[in-house]
């Protein structure tokens, strides 16, 4: 699962023999599109010009904020959301529910672009070709 470097008695490199197979570098090129992908996920959203967290938590208190509003649950009088900068942003249902929808939007696009990158990746048909492939571009902008 790596390089093999052969060389003459007097240090000089000879050969490098590449020992990886094609499925085990496909394999560790997606989890670096994996661990890129949870990086973008991760460093957040904007909604009307402000940046906001998008981590797990984040996104998991989002989700529960509006699945009370579905339900019938009320947001407190004076009801603030706090941004990437830890500014408390007033939002009232309405607002909470848009930029819900606009966190499932950059999430589900976020993974979108995973998944053409990893097929594209499964595509490729040498070690070459997959050492060299750059999985920086078309991702959504947050």
């Amino acid at each position: 699962m790596s390089k093999l470097e052969i060389y003459n008695v007097s240090g000089e490199l000879l050969d490098t023999i590449d020992t990886r197979t094609l499925s085990d570098v496909k394999n560790n090129k997606k989890s670096e599109v994996n661990s890129y992908r949870d990086q973008i996920l991760n460093s957040g959203v904007t909604f009307n010009d402000t940046l906001f967290d998008s981590t797990q938590d984040s996104r998991q208190n989002l989700a529960g904020y509006s699945a009370a509003i579905a339900s019938g649950v009320p947001l407190p009088d004076n009801f603030t959301w706090r941004d990437a900068s830890n500014v408390n942003q007033s939002m009232t249902e309405s607002d909470l529910l848009s930029f819900s929808s606009t966190m499932i939007t950059f999430v589900n696009n976020v993974y979108s672009s995973s998944w053409t990158h990893k097929n594209a990746i499964d595509a490729l048909a040498t070690i070459e070709e997959v050492d060299n492939y750059d999985y920086t571009g078309g991702w959504p902008s947050n």
